[in-house]
């Protein structure tokens, strides 16, 4: 009888994981797409005060996982490969929107360095021919950067 009880809480316990997970991966993805609308708009207060939800977020989500990775299967078999299968899903989405949000930020920055190089002088670095080029060939022509 007591592994009998043993299992079902074990089930229990992954399946209330499962649901913490999937409600903190919920808000991580809210915060994603918060991040990106910031983003594209360059609203730094916003990206400030999203940051540490973010972070906060990401800590608890793999918190959970890896306590999900040590959690007997158990109960229903169908039901928790179906959540768990919805989860793998909202992971995937997860790690895109961060994906598209790094490569926003990056490309930002990269327009930025490459308008401070400008403004200081002296040479720059030619992503497109991987050399460095003298900067007096820029002099009266403008910036084309779309972002």
């Amino acid at each position: 009888m007591e592994s009998s009880d043993g299992f079902q809480d074990d089930a229990l316990e992954t399946k209330k994981l499962l649901e913490s997970c999937e409600a903190t991966a919920d808000a991580l993805m809210r915060v994603l797409q918060e991040e990106s609308c910031a983003l594209k708009s360059f609203q730094s207060d916003a990206l400030l005060g999203i940051l540490p939800e973010k972070e906060l977020l990401i800590r608890s989500l793999t918190e959970m996982m890896e306590k999900l990775q040590g959690v007997c299967q158990g109960g229903d078999g169908t039901k928790t490969m179906e959540k768990q299968s919805l989860l793998r899903q909202k992971l995937k989405e997860i790690q895109r929107l961060n994906h598209v949000n790094r490569g926003f930020i990056e490309g930002s920055l990269g327009y930025w360095q490459e308008f401070l190089g400008v403004l200081s002088g002296g040479t720059i670095y030619s992503q497109h021919q991987g050399s460095t080029v003298d900067r007096m060939q820029f002099k009266g022509l403008k910036l084309s950067r779309e972002i």
